[in-house]
């Protein structure tokens, strides 16, 4: 076990907790509303250390994912990005949910 102190330097301490550590085998997908959350997954996922990570982008938000899920299965993980306002955040989850299968995360940025 290595101790890193964080008292000093955070970002010197997240850097060498994070250096060394992979991705386990999983698979993304990530839907995304802008193009520079596009750009940033993608660059994300040609990170060595995500080799063992399957990763899939596409432009589009929830309805993409809901169509997408309703017929396949889905994912380990799901990023979602979503840019609308709040107030129907919950709802559309719960129609995400509803065709995942009860294994999958999901992850919300916007």
């Amino acid at each position: 076990m290595t101790l890193i102190s964080t008292m000093h330097d955070p970002q010197l301490a997240v850097a060498a907790e994070l250096s060394n550590h992979q991705v386990p085998k999983i698979r993304i997908a990530a839907f995304c509303e802008t193009d520079e959350m596009h750009e940033a997954v993608v660059a994300a996922a040609t990170d060595r250390r995500m080799m063992r990570a399957t990763v899939e982008c596409e432009i589009g938000g929830r309805k993409t994912a809901v169509a997408l899920y309703s017929n396949a299965p889905s994912p380990d993980l799901i990023i979602l990005e979503r840019q609308a306002p709040d107030d129907l955040l919950l709802e559309e989850l719960v129609r995400l949910a509803e065709v995942c299968d009860p294994e999958t995360r999901v992850i919300v940025i916007g």
